[in-house]
C-alpha cells in the first residue's frame, strides 16, 4: 500500500468512516511510523508525516466533581461512586503538528494499541464500586484518561529527503473512568 493510501486509510479510520464508529479500534490503523530507520528509498509522496515517538504518563481530565466516602468503622466497607455529570474531552497538542489531528490520533492508536479518538464524551450515571479500608477516606472523580505522547512531524520531498522536523506533544483521549485516591 502506498504511503498516500496508508495516510488516507488512517484518516478514514480515525474519522470512523471505515471502522463504523467514533472509536479507533486498537491495531486497526495502517499508519506507518516514520523514523530514521524506516526512511523510505525511491519515490515518496511529498508532504508531512507524523510519528509517535514515546508515551508519557496518562493525563486525567475530570468531567465530574470529586466524591468521597469515609469509613469510621474497624472493617472494610464497599461504596458506590456514580457520575453526576457528563462532559466531552478533546485531543490537545503543543508544538506544530502539521498533519490533521485525525492522522496523529490514528498513528497514536495504532502505535500504542489503544482505542484513541479525537474526542470522548463521558457517561452520566456511570457507577463503580470501591472498597474503603477501615478508618480511612477514599476519593473518586469521573473523567477521561488521555495518553500523553511525544511525537514528531517531518516534511518529506518526492525523493524522500526530510527537509523539516518538528516535535510536539499530543494528549489523546482513549478511555473514560474513575480516578481514585486516598
Amino acid at each position: 500500500m502506498s504511503r498516500k493510501n496508508q495516510r488516507i486509510a488512517a484518516t478514514a479510520l480515525a474519522l470512523g468512516l471505515v471502522g463504523g464508529g467514533s472509536l479507533l479500534t486498537a491495531g486497526a490503523a495502517n499508519a506507518v511510523e516514520i523514523d530514521d530507520v524506516a526512511t523510505p528509498t525511491g519515490a515518496c509522496d511529498a508532504g508531512w508525516y507524523y510519528s509517535a515517538q514515546s508515551a508519557g504518563d496518562d493525563v486525567f481530565v475530570a468531567t465530574g466533581v470529586p466524591q468521597q466516602t469515609t469509613n469510621d468503622s474497624p472493617q472494610s466497607i464497599a461504596t458506590t461512586f456514580m457520575s453526576e455529570t457528563s462532559g466531552t474531552v478533546g485531543t490537545t497538542f503543543s508544538g506544530d503538528l502539521n498533519v490533521g489531528v485525525d492522522v496523529a490520533v490514528a498513528e497514536i492508536g495504532a502505535t500504542l494499541g489503544i482505542a484513541a479518538t479525537t474526542e470522548k464524551t463521558t457517561t452520566y450515571g456511570a457507577s463503580v464500586t470501591a472498597d474503603v479500608p477501615a478508618w480511612s477516606t477514599v476519593y473518586g472523580q469521573y473523567g477521561v484518561f488521555q495518553a500523553s505522547v511525544t511525537g514528531m512531524s517531518q516534511y518529506r520531498t518526492p525523493s524522500c529527503e526530510v527537509t523539516q522536523t518538528v516535535y510536539n506533544t499530543v494528549n489523546v483521549p482513549y478511555r473514560e473512568g474513575y480516578l481514585f485516591w486516598s
